[in-house]
């Protein structure tokens, strides 16, 4: 596994997948080796010198050091010099990579020129766009790419015109949409929707006493829709309801300063927090409005049958069940949501219908091993494989 961080150390799902997905295929008795940004943690035998700092602290740097990150991002010599040591050392028989921001192209072009076969797993939207989000400097989403991102697109894919990954899995059909563009990605991507976690019994979450609770787990940040929530939820016709948000970002001052009895705000949660506050939420609200790829507190609220409220953007839509269709709303639309909230509070039941969680890990693991399979045969019909 290639990933720039590795739990404990976490930003988003990407890192949190790839460190589930790893666990997974040891359990099937796979041997499994990880190497971050310097990330420590289980399964981690190598790590890229993270420099100016680790990704995680990115959102609370200068300018300046931002720019400099960027420009490490373009050509880090350091993961061609780790990765060589680390395949040479593991000798793997697939190289996995998934997000890789910091790592600079190199983490997409090594196993390739080392002759490994290779899959990648297309998260976010870092071959297109320098801040892997298509989000501007000032938090709005981006419709296209702008100049700066458009050149580092043809800069990375001029690095993989001859080699690349075998295989690309894209987290939805809307991200796979986006990448289609790039000539190594358009005849190579594949689908593979995130997985939920089967194997605790989906509990029984019926009507709950007293006012609906609404919950929201993610970044603090513009493009995430936060500030749109608190103002969707400023109003009388939700003056019975409560919001409960977990997380952290640049706008944590303003989501603190609107704690009360109706807003509870939980800071930054790990996994224990985090299903704590699925547990205790009727409804969660993503109210992204950048192209969330794929996102993964979705699949898991699905797994723990809880309604969801979302923006009509990027791959948000095709993780919604059935059931919470009729409560997705236009990104940025304070007006939209709110409707959609008071709708829920007004009948919830009505929503409260499942058509399961997305595909199972067992159908997922199936999926990523065909992909890896597939890796190999197109290594050994190149004549690159190393064996």
């Amino acid at each position: 596994m290639i990933s720039s961080l590795w739990p404990p150390n976490v930003l988003g799902g990407a890192e949190r997948y790839a460190h589930n997905l790893g666990a997974r295929l040891e359990e099937r008795g796979h041997e499994v080796a990880a190497v971050t940004m310097g990330a420590p943690g289980r399964a981690v035998v190598d790590e890229v010198r993270p420099w100016p700092y680790r990704l995680e602290q990115y959102a609370r740097e200068s300018r300046a050091r931002r720019s400099v990150f960027h420009l490490r991002d373009l050509y880090n010599r350091d993961t061609r010099r780790v990765l060589t040591r680390a395949l040479a050392d593991f000798r793997p028989d697939v190289v996995h990579s998934h997000s890789v921001q910091g790592m600079s192209a190199a983490a997409l072009t090594r196993p390739s020129e080392m002759g490994v076969a290779h899959v990648h797993t297309i998260h976010d939207y870092w071959l297109l766009c320098q801040r892997a989000s298509m989000v501007a400097s000032n938090g709005t989403a981006c419709q296209d790419l702008c100049g700066a991102c458009a050149a580092v697109s043809r800069f990375r894919a001029h690095a993989m015109r001859r080699h690349h990954p075998d295989v690309f899995i894209a987290v939805s059909e809307a991200v796979a949409r986006e990448h289609a563009r790039l000539p190594a990605v358009r005849d190579r991507v594949r689908v593979v929707l995130n997985a939920y976690d089967d194997r605790t019994p989906a509990p029984d979450r019926g009507a709950r006493d007293g006012p609906p609770v609404f919950g929201f787990l993610g970044q603090l940040v513009e493009s995430k829709g936060i500030l749109t929530l608190l103002r969707a939820f400023d109003h009388p016709d939700l003056a019975g309801a409560r919001l409960r948000i977990a997380g952290d970002g640049r706008l944590r001052p303003e989501v603190e300063a609107r704690r009360s009895s109706r807003i509870d705000y939980l800071g930054w949660v790990d996994d224990a927090g985090r299903d704590e506050l699925l547990a205790s939420i009727d409804c969660l609200v993503v109210p992204s409005e950048w192209k969330e790829p794929g996102s993964l507190v979705i699949t898991e609220a699905r797994a723990a049958r809880i309604p969801v409220i979302g923006s009509r953007i990027g791959g948000t839509p095709e993780m919604v069940t059935d059931g919470s269709a009729p409560l997705m709303f236009e990104a940025g639309d304070v007006a939209g949501l709110r409707e959609r909230m008071v709708a829920f509070a007004t009948d919830p039941d009505r929503f409260r219908r499942f058509d399961g969680g997305g595909p199972t890990w067992e159908e997922h693991l199936r999926l990523v091993l065909r992909a890896y399979d597939d890796a190999r045969a197109a290594a050994l019909s190149s004549g690159t494989t190393a064996g």
